[in-house]
């Protein structure tokens, strides 16, 4: 008897030190190894079940007026309960401190409770003390952080044709490009806030004629931008749920930081239709040619999605260029340029459509008020 018991210690021992059991080979090994796993469960469910059966003895010791053992009995299961029976742990432990004369300890785990659910809201039939000391603190949110990234479609609106031809052309939507940056969110009022999305955007559009330019040439012409945006809105939420949809008005600002135009050229010979000549991804840097600065007016609407003081979102926003795209004083149309490189330019404004989702956090600022 006394042999097999060292023998089922060992196997204990081994079953509680887990780098023990992996160091065991074979056969025996597996075994240690197996009871670990079965120990561990089973000693991780035994104690959930009895931190959960804590929070109702928790209860019957307030009601019958013991409070001194309630924080000792609470306290040691705090990480392992989930959000809503940590927060009935965290009152008890509050109300237990309070009636039993000890506020500063109950004001320190109010501040605990605040900084880990800010949305915690008091109940209708809350008790008088509770709220006293809830009401100790003022909690205000003073900033939301996070970050998104999104496809955006651009296109031109010509505001003045400029070329010696009378085929139609436009500065159509090419294949999607990319927005992504950051997210800032100011409260002013309970459903007002400035927002701010600081990004860099990549995007581009193609210059397309539906005939061929007398006939004679044919031009496949695409430009790609790539600028540094920063969105100014004021954003406007409704509704005080999990699920909350809003919208966002004001101005973007745009500064242009690269411009390149990629041709594609086939000259036709007028009589048979034969391509003569062919000049494939001819690059030109329009950088000269494009206004840096950018004001676009407009505005997005959204969905927030929350989870505790955590947010997802995703909005679709629209913006229209103020000022043209072409640079003044520069030249519109060179027919050199035209017949070379496949290259011209018009008075057009552009047009942003993007679609972006991103996470936010919220920050709060908590203050003692007495």
């Amino acid at each position: 008897m006394e042999v097999i018991f060292h023998m089922n210690q060992a196997v204990i021992n081994r079953v509680k030190n887990p780098k023990k059991c992996f160091s065991i080979k074979g056969q025996t090994g597996i075994l240690f190894c197996l009871l670990f796993v079965i120990f561990s469960l089973s000693s991780l469910h035994a104690q959930n079940e009895n931190c959960s059966l804590k929070i109702q003895e928790a209860e019957d010791l307030y009601n019958s007026g013991v409070f001194a053992v309630i924080p000792g009995l609470l306290g040691e299961c705090l990480e392992q309960y989930n959000n809503e029976d940590k927060q009935k742990a965290f009152r008890l432990i509050i109300l237990a401190y309070f009636m039993n004369d000890d506020v500063e300890a109950a004001e320190n785990t109010m501040l605990k409770l605040l900084k880990e659910f800010p949305h915690y809201e008091l109940a209708p039939n809350e008790t008088e003390d509770f709220q006293f000391v809830y009401h100790s603190f003022e909690l205000r949110k003073s900033l939301d952080m996070g970050f998104f990234l999104g496809p955006q479609l651009t296109w031109g609106a010509i505001q003045e044709p400029w070329s010696s031809f009378n085929e139609e052309f436009t500065y159509s939507i090419d294949k999607p490009g990319i927005v992504a940056g950051g997210y800032m969110n100011i409260p002013i009022s309970g459903s007002i806030s400035f927002a701010l999305l600081p990004s860099i955007s990549s995007y581009s559009f193609k210059i397309h004629y539906k005939e061929p330019i007398d006939k004679v040439l044919i031009i496949n012409q695409k430009e790609n931008h790539t600028t540094l945006d920063l969105p100014l809105y004021f954003q406007f939420t409704f509704l005080k749920k999990k699920v909350r949809p809003y919208i966002n008005a004001g101005i973007k600002l745009g500064y242009l930081i690269a411009s390149e135009t990629r041709s594609n050229m086939d000259r036709l010979d007028p009589q048979t239709g034969e391509i003569l000549y062919s000049s494939v991804n001819t690059r030109r840097n329009n950088l000269e040619f494009r206004e840096r600065f950018f004001y676009y007016p407009g505005g997005s609407v959204g969905l927030k999605i929350f989870i505790r003081n955590t947010y997802l979102f995703g909005e679709m926003s629209y913006h229209q260029s103020f000022n043209n795209a072409l640079k003044k004083d520069r030249n519109r149309f060179d027919q050199n340029n035209l017949w070379k490189e496949g290259w011209f330019d018009s008075d057009f404004r552009l047009t942003n459509v993007s679609f972006r989702v991103g996470l936010a956090i919220g920050i709060y600022r908590i203050k003692k008020i007495r």
